[in-house]
């Protein structure tokens, strides 16, 4: 049976994928802000950065709880992301509508990733840390895809 101190080593990858991914996604809407027109979809953007950073940290402290490394950085695919966000807001003619499409195809692959690792991790006892931080992202996704259907729209 896993335990805080003690989980399973599968548990614990899934844990550090998460927190690689919220890493990506922090730096991604810190990025975005900066390119940002409105001023309310910029605070959006450090909200989501800072309750991103948040995730990570609460992960990492379950990761070292077990005595392991965590990570500390994104990977290598969220800076590729990046790069293509700003080239292609870059050509967009309305930068807010691109940032907001690109923002929330990268909250549906955080929501899908923490989706598999509730289903890997089910009985751990991080579990309920996850559902808790998936709703978050649900949250954000969802306020996300509505500026931007309203921005599409206007």
């Amino acid at each position: 049976m896993e335990t805080v101190t003690h989980m399973r080593e599968d548990t614990l990858d899934g844990l550090r994928d998460l927190i690689r991914i919220n890493l990506d996604a922090k730096k991604g809407f810190e990025e975005s802000a900066k390119e940002l027109d409105s001023a309310a979809i910029k605070s959006l953007f450090l909200g989501c950065a800072a309750e991103r950073d948040s995730q990570a940290a609460e992960l990492r402290r379950y990761v070292e709880l077990n005595d392991e490394d965590a990570t500390d950085s994104g990977s290598a695919k969220g800076a590729i992301h990046r790069a293509w966000l700003k080239f292609r807001a870059a050509l967009a003619g309305d930068t807010d509508l691109a940032v907001l499409d690109e923002a929330e195809r990268g909250e549906d692959k955080i929501k899908e990733l923490y989706e598999e690792v509730i289903v890997e991790t089910a009985g751990s006892p991080v579990n309920d840390v996850l559902h808790r931080h998936i709703a978050q992202v649900k949250k954000r996704h969802d306020q996300i895809r509505d500026l931007r259907d309203a921005m599409a729209q206007a």
